[in-house]
């Protein structure tokens, strides 16, 4: 099949990364597959050249079988191109209402839905009695994988399960967050509030922030800041970390969370968003959103029990370990071709 993806705009993100890693994929499985973006905004240095198409207009998007729609405003005018563009399909990560305006009339047009969710799922056909497939996306089981002590390439030693090595003579916890232009939804204020509160329980926690310009104001006592960790560099930021607080507030599915559990780290978060699709408390700690207390509650427990932070943290393994991209891809394949339609699971 000839699958064309159209981007935008171009940042170093989970969705949009997200984007080009799938096509990568379909690729690899034989597929002609294609991310249309700006002319203006090449070159990408981390994207494949042979994977990107620079375009000055809509007219010059290549003919396809498949054309996908990745964000509201890439719907604005996938839905209103000619048919050897390709069947349209609308591809929802996030339900971009909450942060970015007013969008609903993008999930109202008439594309096949691909959500990445059984929450998104339930926004399509509840709030716009619209029918879509869920595919998950995959994590990245050769990068995200626990490290070694030896030669890992973190500020702390890991242990042959991830997470801190216990045997490093330091006890200072470290506790990982991942700052984000939107803030508030992905819960960065309460995990800096919650690390206050449980600093009174546990006065040795690192706060470590990492994200693609995080910053430091507002958010108490940071010990470390990553700017754009990627691929490795990220395993081993979550792997050099006892836990990974992400209290999510509205979130589409949540994969950074799930790449530090393959690391072996333990993951404090929430489940009432895309994140209930794999977090439960048997592989993670969960509190309720918008709770400073509960999630600081939650991260004081992990951090004073090393035996069951070490259990959930294996559990965590397991469980990540069960999203693959070969299953996305697998999935899609399914979306694409006709063989999985309406509200459904692909994989």
């Amino acid at each position: 099949m000839r699958i064309n993806y159209y981007l935008p705009f171009v940042t170093q993100t989970g969705g949009t990364i997200a984007v080009f890693e799938t096509a990568r994929r379909l690729a690899e499985r034989g597929h002609d597959a294609t991310v249309s973006v700006p002319k203006s905004l090449l070159p990408i240095e981390w994207a494949p050249d042979d994977q990107v198409i620079g375009m000055e207009h809509p007219d010059e998007m290549p003919d396809a079988d498949i054309v996908v729609a990745t964000t509201a405003s890439s719907a604005e005018l996938v839905w209103v191109l000619p048919e050897p563009k390709g069947d349209k399909f609308y591809f929802v990560q996030g339900y971009e209402s909450l942060w970015c305006g007013n969008v609903d009339r993008t999930y109202r047009y008439p594309m096949k839905k691909i959500v990445v969710s059984t929450w998104l799922q339930t926004v399509m056909r509840e709030s716009f009695s619209q029918q879509s497939t869920v595919v998950h996306p995959g994590v990245d089981l050769e990068t995200f994988k626990p490290r070694n002590a030896e030669g890992c390439g973190t500020s702390h030693d890991t242990g042959s399960e991830g997470g801190r090595c216990e045997t490093s003579g330091d006890d200072t916890r470290r506790v990982l967050v991942m700052d984000h232009l939107t803030r508030v939804i992905k819960g960065t204020y309460v995990a800096a509030q919650a690390v206050d509160l449980a600093r009174k329980s546990i006065p040795n926690v690192d706060l470590i922030l990492f994200g693609v310009e995080p910053r430091t104001a507002g958010l108490g006592r940071v010990a470390e800041c990553h700017r754009r960790p990627t691929g490795p560099d990220l395993a081993d930021l979550y792997a050099s970390c006892d836990v990974f607080l992400y209290p999510t507030i509205a979130d589409g599915f949540g994969l950074p969370p799930l790449e530090a559990m393959a690391c072996g780290t333990a993951v404090v978060t929430t489940d009432a968003s895309g994140t209930g699709d794999w977090a439960s408390p048997d592989v993670c700690y969960v509190a309720a959103p918008h709770d400073v207390e509960a999630t600081a509650e939650a991260l004081v427990r992990a951090l004073s029990d090393d035996d069951e932070r070490r259990a959930i943290a294996e559990a965590g393994r397991a469980r990540a370990a069960e999203f693959t991209w070969e299953r996305t891809v697998e999935g899609l394949e399914k979306v694409f071709l006709g063989t999985e339609t309406g509200d459904d699971h692909a994989e």
